[in-house]
């Protein structure tokens, strides 16, 4: 797949790094992308929430990933961008578009986890 998650991943950390937060491959970080994409949606810029789906399931993938290995591929129905863990499959960046449409219902931190947690059971 012609995908670099380090350089999107490192592009994303520098935004981050402007604007005074700090973005690390950690579960903690989680809530420093819904802050992230929150402040985004206040500024109410569609083109920038865009890009902030991207990159932030990105990151909230390679998050996932360091704790519990993966690889990234595109689905063969949706062809949508999504992390192969073990036999699961999950989508990162489907995840980051659910909070943006609903931050009260849709926390990052509870999907990062939720998809841990059961990674780490099988």
């Amino acid at each position: 797949m012609n995908f670099n998650q380090e350089e999107s991943c490192s592009h994303l950390e520098q935004t981050a790094e402007m604007l005074g937060m700090k973005l690390t491959p950690k579960l903690e970080s989680c809530s420093v992308l819904e802050d992230a994409i929150s402040g985004l949606i206040e500024i109410g810029d569609q083109e920038a929430l865009n890009g902030a789906k991207f990159m932030g399931g990105v990151y909230l993938g390679k998050i996932i990933k360091e704790i519990v290995g993966g690889e990234w591929l595109k689905h063969d129905d949706s062809n949508q961008l999504c992390l192969k863990i073990n036999d699961s499959i999950v989508f990162p960046i489907s995840a980051v578009e659910s909070y943006i449409s609903d931050p009260n219902e849709n926390s990052l931190t509870f999907y990062a986890n939720t998809v841990i947690n059961q990674c780490l059971k099988r």
